[in-house]
């Protein structure tokens, strides 16, 4: 079966995935710490749903696509763009932040104090 599966493909077994969120999120309790969990491998809404316990927010994105499709799609409130932001990238964070609103909290890492003085002129504020 295996041998038809083209790539790039998520397979997983489910009941491990199901008992390694309630772990993780067991345990994150127990220390009385939030988690947020990285989304980028399964990319699903299921699945960011078990990591999270079924809210919507406290979670990492690798790509400004993921952030699109987790924040305005998904209704995720709290996301965090986990690469360094280029220049290149401002504009489509721009239209993120405009609809604050709809996110708690849209962090990501600038990769300068160059790119720190465009985000700032751009949005006011970073």
């Amino acid at each position: 079966m295996l041998e038809k599966v083209e790539s790039p493909a998520l397979l997983l077994v489910e009941s491990k995935m199901r008992n390694n969120a309630t772990a993780m999120l067991s345990r994150a309790k127990e220390l009385k710490v939030a988690i947020r969990p990285h989304v980028k491998t399964h990319k699903t809404l299921q699945g960011a749903l078990l990591q999270t316990g079924g809210e919507r927010e406290r979670i990492v994105v690798s790509t400004l696509a993921e952030a699109d499709i987790f924040g305005i799609e998904y209704g995720f409130s709290d996301i965090l763009y986990a690469v360094i932001v280029g220049v290149d990238k401002i504009q489509h964070i721009v239209k993120l932040h405009s609809m604050v609103d709809r996110f708690q909290n849209f962090w990501f890492i600038l990769s300068s104090h160059l790119f720190y003085h465009q985000c700032w002129t751009w949005l006011g504020s970073c």
